[in-house]
């Protein structure tokens, strides 16, 4: 076994595949997105298509140190003039080094094509918030049933001019009704959803069919706290 074939085929490899996921994460919709919606390609997350593609990076890394390590002399012949001597700024390197720093310094001041190419980025990811929506506040699937329900209450008075009440323990019993395998309202929508493979949009959706209105002029009167009880446990 030729240790350098194992090396440049394990580059090879890992490059495939950073390449791959690199793509997905790009084209991906944002983090908020993707969580609210269970957004998946090919049969993966964007928090699984991250994971891969930061392990396959070390990989890489390891791999190219390695890769350079084994290939140190071809590399400083590179950097050598027609007398054989190592001369730093050849023609070669400096090309080389051109084309980092312009790629570096044109990405960080936004210069085209740079800019165009972060702008496509932006509007394939603002893509799938149009097309599939967006959670009312910033990783609403990290709250639990209950403070989802008190918290879309404020979110509906605020937002939408619109009062509710959503009682937690009757949207439990709409989720339970629904066919989700739920335990209680101290559960995140997050690991309710990824337990019963839907996404925290459905469950949202489920969950605001126990939402009931309630009249302006009858808040301060029938019904002083729209919020439900605020202090609610798992029985």
């Amino acid at each position: 076994m030729k240790i350098r074939r194992v090396i440049s085929l394990t580059i090879l490899f890992a490059f495939i595949v950073t390449l791959y996921t690199g793509i997905m994460l790009f084209i991906c919709p944002h983090g908020r997105i993707a969580e609210w919606t269970g957004w998946r390609m090919l049969g993966m997350s964007k928090g699984d298509y991250g994971v891969v593609h930061a392990t396959f990076m070390i990989i890489f890394i390891i791999a190219g140190i390695w890769h350079i390590v084994l290939n140190w002399n071809p590399i400083l012949n590179y950097m050598k003039d027609k007398s054989r001597k190592l001369r730093i700024f050849t023609p070669e390197f400096t090309l080389a080094l051109v084309i980092c720093v312009v790629f570096f310094v044109g990405a960080l001041m936004g210069l085209p094509p740079f800019k165009q190419y972060i702008d496509a980025e932006e509007n394939i990811k603002n893509y799938w918030e149009a097309r599939d929506g967006s959670p009312p506040w910033g990783h609403a699937e990290l709250n639990s049933i209950d403070k989802f329900c008190r918290s879309m209450v404020d979110y509906q008075e605020t937002e939408k001019g619109i009062f509710i009440t959503l009682d937690p323990r009757e949207a439990l019993a709409k989720l339970q009704e629904a066919g989700i395998e739920v335990d209680g309202v101290n559960e995140t929508l997050f690991d309710v959803a990824e337990a019963n493979r839907t996404s925290a949009q459905a469950l949202s959706e489920i969950i605001m069919t126990a939402a009931v209105p309630v009249e302006t002029e009858n808040i301060s009167t029938s019904n002083p706290d729209p919020h439900g009880n605020d202090h609610i446990t798992d029985e």
